[in-house]
């Protein structure tokens, strides 16, 4: 299977607005617990990332992708409003970041965009 950047891009905007919806969703429940805010702020992490690298110009390749993800990585996560526990969203945005510089950096073509 051969590198198809608007595929993976596709990839990326699906996986970012399902993150989104769901952590919205969490939002709507008329009582959040702990394990629910955990849930959302790991959804709202995910949608970060994932929404970061369906808006990235340059993804033609491997290591272009692979690039853009090391320097959001190396710009640190963002922090404000909208996560119930900034650590917990800081540690899930970092792990979703590594986990995808891991997939990526193998040299298979076989890519999922879930971890």
């Amino acid at each position: 299977m051969s590198w198809n950047p608007v595929s993976l891009a596709k990839g990326f905007e699906t996986a970012a607005n399902s993150a989104e919806q769901y952590a919205q969703a969490l939002l709507l429940r008329p009582k959040m617990g702990g394990r629910e805010k955990e849930l959302h702020d790991e959804h709202y992490a995910k949608f970060f990332v994932y929404d970061y690298l369906a808006s990235v110009a340059c993804i033609d390749s491997r290591e272009q992708l692979l690039q853009a993800l090391r320097r959001y990585r190396a710009a640190g996560p963002i922090s404000g409003r909208g996560m119930f526990d900034q650590l917990r969203f800081q540690a899930e945005w970092h792990r979703y970041i590594d986990y995808l510089i891991s997939e990526y950096s193998d040299e298979t073509d076989s890519k999922t965009v879930e971890p």
